[in-house]
């Protein structure tokens, strides 16, 4: 009778356990497929409501729910999600099980912020870091300063967002018991931080934090975020004009997708490469990418993110004169980001639309547009933004005449352009990705070292097993021989091993040197390359705005109209600006009229 007690008492402890591990195998399952695979996690989180007790399992319950609104939240389900972390909330208070409550208020958060709510979001945040600081969770009350300095930063308050990443970092770095999260977290703010430095125009910032980052993110195999990363240092290139080192990085991020698919993250890098190749001239190329990105962030309701990719294809529009499709889309833009309250974004707005009617040439409404953008836009919000309105507020002043006004921008616009050029922060930017560079290919091949070693000490010790069984296994019958064989054996091998790990040295060593030569030749062709490109588009900036001010000083049509009813002009100039040009004017009910020739002066000339 006991033995049967005692065989079925275990029976039904081995039975829970089976239970037990079957739910949490799921549920790690539906974990690591919630964004890549919503459809795939959702079943299986079914699966695993099914096995468990309302009633007793509470605190399974409110972390299979909690996960069941993030998978609801990948597919862009926004009433759905937000009603499955209440629910998850309502049992995590009733279980008094803190950490799973922060981890839902920090999900409420993120669900706001992504839809464009971002005072609720706001609330939800400050929830999940009182309650971390209160219960003594120094992890996830780094993970809520990292979530509101993000937040703050969509505000535009890159000043209060740094101080939140500041903060975050610090308590990451404190970790002591946890190293790898901490690391990974301390990766994660750094790249947020850069993303504010880089809508200040600190590009030799944003740099190290992205690069510091993306060195984290490989060595985790975090491919998902290796991803953003090397998408936002292409995104710095593209601002810098490197299109070749921002369509490296782009590809770059292409390789990371592939070992960790991610529609949000595939939507984002196709945005990139439509920017990139709108740049290179390549406009089909670039339509395709910018619709692909729009139908993936459609996919995932993802509001934010489409306002950008609707103002791209705007302006990829207006590139190409197909003006009403341009207007279009800006509009679309605009409504998306007023609502979702992204100055910046309404900004670049303000901005393409100011340029849209200037090429129309309908000025008052380009300076409307213009001026509105100016009034609501700080530079520390987005250095980059402002200093275009700068730089198209000069334009429209110098069409109207009004050149004591566009003067007075134009020393505003190279005061804010020539701090991004900043050549420092150029050489600055070259050095950390060298060093980010030369440890990544340390890294590899230490790697491989580790695995020649491994392998090498495998052998041998397969080698010492074999030696050892025939040894036992022939000792008594050939003894004396066997040894004697075995010992020539032994030496034989050693010289044949040694031989062979000297050539290997050898072949490293000058291998190791062709690549220090490489690298050189690389650096200072690089070097030279930035030069030249950075020497040549201040040149041109510096005509195209003389052909501006031309432009603005040529006669106008009315007034040719009005006193030469029957004529032409012919005003071809052979570069972008004229040393030839026209000039009429009407002043005492007489008419004057000059044809002017600098011909042989050059620019200063004309």
């Amino acid at each position: 009778m006991s033995k049967s007690l005692l065989y079925l008492f275990s029976f039904l402890l081995l039975s829970q356990l089976i239970y037990a591990q079957s739910t949490e195998e799921l549920m790690n399952k539906a974990r690591s497929l919630r964004f890549s695979n919503p459809d795939s996690a959702e079943l299986m989180l079914k699966q695993v409501l099914k096995k468990l007790d309302p009633k007793k399992d509470i605190y399974s319950l409110s972390r299979t729910i909690n996960m069941y609104g993030t998978v609801k939240y990948a597919r862009g389900n926004v009433k759905e999600s937000d009603s499955l972390y209440k629910v998850a909330l309502h049992l995590a208070k009733r279980d008094k099980n803190d950490s799973v409550q922060v981890f839902i208020y920090s999900n409420l958060g993120q669900l706001y912020y992504s839809y464009g709510t971002i005072k609720e979001a706001e609330v939800y945040y400050k929830k999940a870091l009182e309650l971390a600081q209160k219960k003594n969770f120094p992890l996830l009350a780094a993970d809520s300063y990292n979530n509101l300095g993000t937040l703050y930063m969509q505000f535009g308050l890159n000043e209060t967002a740094i101080d939140y990443f500041e903060k975050g970092l610090d308590m990451y770095r404190a970790e002591k018991n946890d190293r790898v999260e901490s690391e990974i977290g301390v990766a994660d703010i750094s790249n947020n931080m850069a993303d504010s430095y880089f809508a200040e125009g600190k590009y030799d910032m944003a740099y190290q934090y992205f690069f510091a980052a993306l060195k984290t993110f490989e060595k985790y195999k975090l491919w998902d975020k290796a991803i953003i990363s090397s998408n936002n240092i292409a995104e710095i290139y593209f601002e810098k004009s490197n299109y070749k080192k921002a369509d490296e990085y782009a590809s770059l991020s292409l390789h990371y997708l592939e070992k960790k698919p991610n529609v949000y993250s595939r939507a984002n890098l196709y945005f990139a490469l439509g920017k990139i190749k709108e740049a290179t001239k390549k406009y089909d190329s670039s339509e395709y990418y910018f619709k692909s990105c729009i139908s993936l962030f459609e996919s995932i309701n993802h509001t934010s993110a489409m306002g950008s990719a609707y103002n791209s294809l705007g302006s990829l529009y207006a590139e190409q004169f197909k003006f009403p499709m341009a207007k279009l889309f800006y509009e679309k833009s605009f409504e998306i980001n007023k609502n979702g309250g992204d100055t910046s974004g309404m900004c670049v707005n303000y901005t393409n639309m100011a340029n849209l009617a200037f090429k129309q040439n309908n000025i008052e409404q380009s300076e409307k547009y213009n001026q509105q953008g100016l009034a609501i836009l700080k530079p520390e919000m987005n250095f980059s933004v402002y200093t275009d309105l700068l730089g198209q507020a000069a334009e429209i002043a110098a069409k109207k005449k009004q050149f004591e006004r566009a003067y007075r921008y134009v020393q505003l616009f190279n005061v804010y352009r020539d701090s991004i050029r900043d050549e420092r922060s150029g050489k600055q930017q070259e050095e950390i990705e060298a060093i980010y560079q030369n440890q990544k290919k340390q890294e590899q091949l230490q790697l491989a070292t580790a695995e020649n070693q491994k392998k090498t000490l495998e052998l041998q010790t397969s080698e010492e097993t074999s030696k050892r069984k025939s040894a036992q296994l022939y000792a008594a019958l050939i003894g004396a021989l066997l040894l004697i064989v075995l010992a020539g054996f032994v030496i034989r091998s050693n010289i044949q091993r040694k031989k062979t790990n000297r050539l290997l040295q050898e072949k490293n060593v000058l291998i190791s040197r062709q690549k220090e030569e490489v690298e050189e030749q690389r650096k200072e062709l690089a070097i030279k390359n930035d030069e030249i490109e950075q020497k040549n588009k201040e040149i041109l900036d510096s005509i195209n705005y003389a052909q501006r001010i031309q432009y603005a000083l040529l006669a106008q049509d009315h007034v040719l109209k009005e006193n030469l009813p029957e004529h032409f002009v012919m005003f071809k100039p052979k570069d972008i600006v004229s040393g030839d040009f026209y000039w009429a004017t009407k002043k005492d009910d007489k008419f004057y009229f000059a044809v002017c020739d600098s011909t042989g002066h050059g620019v200063p000339g004309a």
